[in-house]
């Protein structure tokens, strides 16, 4: 006989109708990017490496990809590896608010028309108001690894696509001893690509 013998009963009816989430919020669920690549080093400490990996464009905005590669060497100690593990994710800074501000990966944009956005700020307004200015949210990381290395990827979502011109991400990472460095990006490639994005229609149809 199991032990789960209780058979919970559903409340009833449940609203299943899906929720629209606003494009300044989140990249489109509809949409197949156009990737853009980069693959530049942004810096790098003992044993990691910060990179700008490449850029995935929809039609209302970018999501940037940076990507952490940790490499374990063999004179590391059990601890050090630890303490190495624990700086590459951000659920690692989970309930500490102080260390994340401190030490998490933090990235910023200045545009060509001057105005700048930080990825720390995030949109902190209701879904339903449309923002004003620029946001760039972090959508938090993906990663694999084994007992010799680790990967983690990072996305940060722009809204909206950025003005014509070069402009400057900013970028720091001091939980894997990686200072505050720029970078210069053409908004034009990615601009371009927005018009090759893959519409997915709903519902998919033959």
């Amino acid at each position: 006989m199991s032990f789960f013998t209780f058979v919970p009963v559903p409340d009833g009816d449940e609203n299943t109708e899906p929720v629209a989430v606003p494009s300044w919020v989140q990249p489109s669920q509809d949409e197949i990017p156009v990737a853009v690549p980069y693959v530049r080093e942004l810096g790098r400490a003992r044993n990691v490496m910060l990179v700008l990996e490449r850029a995935d464009v929809y039609t209302e905005g970018v999501k940037f990809i940076l990507r952490v590669e940790a490499r374990y060497s063999q004179g590391m100690t059990s601890a050090e590896k630890a303490a190495l593990s624990r700086s590459l994710g951000e659920h690692h800074y989970w309930g500490d608010q102080e260390a994340y501000l401190k030490d998490a990966l933090r990235v910023g944009l200045e545009f060509s028309d001057g105005s700048v956005v930080d990825s720390f700020e995030g949109p902190d307004r209701p879904w339903g108001e449309k923002p004003q200015k620029f946001v760039l949210s972090s959508l938090g990381g993906s990663g694999e690894g084994s007992e010799d290395y680790s990967r983690t990827e990072h996305g940060f979502w722009l809204w909206p696509l950025p003005p014509q011109g070069v402009m400057k991400l900013h970028y720091m990472h001091r939980g894997i001893g990686v200072d505050e460095g720029t970078v210069e990006i053409d908004a034009a490639p990615l601009i371009e690509a927005s018009s090759r994005v893959l519409a997915i229609p709903n519902p998919i149809l033959p």
